[in-house]
This record gives structure tokens, sequence and C-alpha cells, in this order.
């Protein structure tokens, strides 16, 4: 992850979660934002431990967006309008904010900022309960335009020297008020917080099972597709030994066939006589062949010279094989061994 982050024109927001929790890497340092985005979504640099300063022309903060970022000391978004409950919360070190156009703080929106010392937001018109309380040494405020400060706005800024009425009342309440109050907001957060995990979790879970579901069905098309080339690669093997082995025969008896004939006894009437050229067709689970040569009932009528080489075809897992030396119809013609 680069120490400083530019997100740039195209984009419309940054989601929710997007940069948060990277306190442990300890390497975001400085976040520039496109004008084209809107809105920093809910918790978005939660806990980004080393992240510095921030620059946005973003209309919108989300809640707890920047959260417990201890290293924050510059803010620049003069276009923002709204900012979420407990935004900077926390951030310990923010010194300088530049807002011009902001119009509405949420509660706890810069809750515990104990550097921060001068605020000027000439433009907002409502201040959320306890929005700056605990700012120890904020010193100087000016809301000229303010209509509505909320409960302990202000809560323990002692330090303020310039205030209105208004903003002098928001500094008072009993310290049990105080806790009770900034308890039920702190719990109100962690339930947003859970809400969200929970749903972020649950997308997870839905695309984690989404990517395995369409990497069994690719798996599965790989291995259909597979078995279907290997059916074809069978198919045309038993094919083209079959043709070779008619061929062959087909060679042969011709060759018999123009062998001349001594005393009226050629080669081939001896061979035909012989007993043990002749085939022995057999018929097992809907396949005919011969016994000894392995070949169909297409090689009626020719010598078998199987038997002479000691085969013994079967049909074994639907092929036909010699059960003694394991070759197809196509090594009948050669010794069993």
């Amino acid at each position: 992850m680069p120490k400083k982050v530019i997100i740039e024109d195209g984009v419309e927001s940054v989601g929710d979660w997007s940069f948060s929790y990277l306190e442990k890497k300890q390497t975001i340092t400085e976040v520039t934002i496109a004008d084209s985005i809107e809105k920093i979504g809910d918790y978005a640099f939660l806990h980004c431990g080393s992240l510095k300063k921030i620059s946005s022309n973003a209309k919108t903060i989300g809640d707890g967006a920047f959260t417990k970022c201890k290293s924050l000391h510059t803010i620049k978004m003069n276009s923002v309008e709204t900012i979420g409950e407990f935004a900077f919360s926390e951030c310990k070190n923010l010194r300088t904010i530049e807002m011009n156009s902001v119009e509405t703080i949420g509660d706890f929106a810069f809750d515990s900022c104990e550097n921060l010392k001068a605020i000027e937001m000439n433009t907002v018109e409502f201040v959320g309960q306890g929005a700056f309380g605990d700012c120890e040494n904020l010193e100087y405020i000016e809301l000229k335009n303010v209509k509505a400060i909320g409960e302990d706005a202000f809560i323990n800024c002692d330090n303020l020297k310039t205030y209105s009425e208004e903003i002098k009342r928001s500094m008072k309440k009993s310290k049990e008020e105080i806790e009770r109050l900034y308890q039920e907001n702190v719990e109100e957060r962690q339930r947003k917080i859970k809400k969200a995990e929970e749903q972020r979790k649950a997308k997870e879970d839905w695309e984690s099972k989404e990517r395995l579901r369409k990497i069994e069905e690719q798996i599965q098309e790989r291995q259909r597709r597979e078995a279907e080339e290997e059916r074809q690669r069978n198919e045309k093997d038993e094919w083209e030994k079959r043709e070779e082995a008619r061929n062959y025969t087909e060679e042969l008896m011709e060759s018999i066939r123009n062998q001349p004939k001594a005393g009226g006894q050629g080669q081939y009437a001896a061979a035909s006589e012989q007993p043990k050229d002749q085939h022995r067709f057999k018929s097992s689970k809907g396949e005919t062949f011969c016994q000894f040569c392995g070949k169909g009932d297409w090689v009626r009528g020719s010598p078998c010279f199987g038997k002479r080489h000691g085969h013994n075809y079967v049909l074994l897992n639907g092929e036909i094989t010699c059960n003694k030396c394991g070759r197809g119809d196509w090594g009948s013609d050669g010794p069993c061994s």
C-alpha cells in the first residue's frame, strides 16, 4: 500500500470500510480525493493510524469516517456540507480544519480532538450533540450562522475564550449526565459498526460461495469436455485399427488369389482346407467376432491366422481383446506373447 493515496476522477464515492483498520500496516499518510467524489462512506478510514493529511471536495462525510486517525493533523474539505456522527472523533493530533461550506456537524463529530485550538465555520447551521466535547485546548470558535447547537456540544472545552451564550450553555452539564449521554452514543455507534460489519461479512461470504460455484461449474464443464474428447479419440483409434485390419486382410486375400496353383493345389486352396485356418465366430453382448483373430463376420470366407499364433479373443470391458497377450484384433496376425 503506497504512503500517498490518490483517488482519481470517475469515482463517485469512497465505499464504507474501504481503508479501515490499516493502523498495523502504518502505510497511508496522505489521501487526495478527486472532485468527482461526493461522499466518503461510513468508517472509510477508521483506525488509519498513519494518516496525516486529507484533501477532498466531497459533500458528505459518513459516520466514523476518520475515527481514531491518531496522526491526522490537517483537513482541507472546502465543499463538504454534512459531517456524520463521530466522523473525526479521537483524532488526537488534529490541528487545522478548512471547511468553508459545512452546514451540519453530526453528534460527537470532533469529540476528543485534544489539540484542536481554533475553528471557523461560518456556514454551519446545526452543531450536533457533543460535537466538540473534550476538545481541551480549543480556544476560539466562530459560528456566525448557527441556528441550533446540541446538548454538550462543547462540554469540557474549558479553555474556550470566545463563544456565544448558546455555546456557553452547551458547556455545562453534570458529570453523570455527560457520561450517560456519551455512553448512549457510544453504544449506538457500536451497534452501527456491528451491523455494518455483519453486512460486509455476509456480502463477502456470498461472493466467496459464488466464486466457488463458478469454479466448480468450470471444472465440471472441463471434465465433460475432456471426457467427450477422449471418447472421440477412442472411437477414432478403434475405427483406424479396424480399417487397418480390413485393408490388411483384403491385401492378404488378393495376394493369395494371385499366387499360381501347383497340381491343382494352390496355397489358397491348401489354406482354406486346413481346419486350423478356419474362423470360429461367436457372439457376446451383441458383438460377433472370431475367437482366434478377433475380427468381425465381415472376414467370413477369408483364412484365419489367429489360431496358429495362439490367440484367444474375448469381450473384455466392452473391448474385443486377446486374453493372453492383451492385443486387439489388429495383433492377431502376429505371434501371441
